[in-house]
This record gives structure tokens, C-alpha cells and sequence, in this order.
């Protein structure tokens, strides 16, 4: 599960606020994010 794609955007949140995100692409490559509260 999760992509090069995926991981780099899982990276790009972390890397931006460091705050902790769930990251999630359905079967038609949509990615959406919900914060890991």
C-alpha cells in the first residue's frame, strides 16, 4: 500500500506543518488527507 506518489505526499505534509496526516488514494488515484487527530 502507498505508492512513490503517495509517500511523497505523506512527506510533503510532514515536511510542511509536522503534523501528523493520514493519507489515503482510492482506486481512481484520488488522494485526500485527514488529519491523524
Amino acid at each position: 500500500m502507498g505508492g512513490p506518489r503517495q509517500q511523497a505526499v505523506v512527506e510533503k505534509l510532514l515536511g510542511g506543518d509536522g503534523l501528523p496526516w493520514l493519507v489515503f488514494a482510492d482506486p481512481s488515484g484520488n488522494e485526500f488527507c485527514v488529519l491523524d487527530a
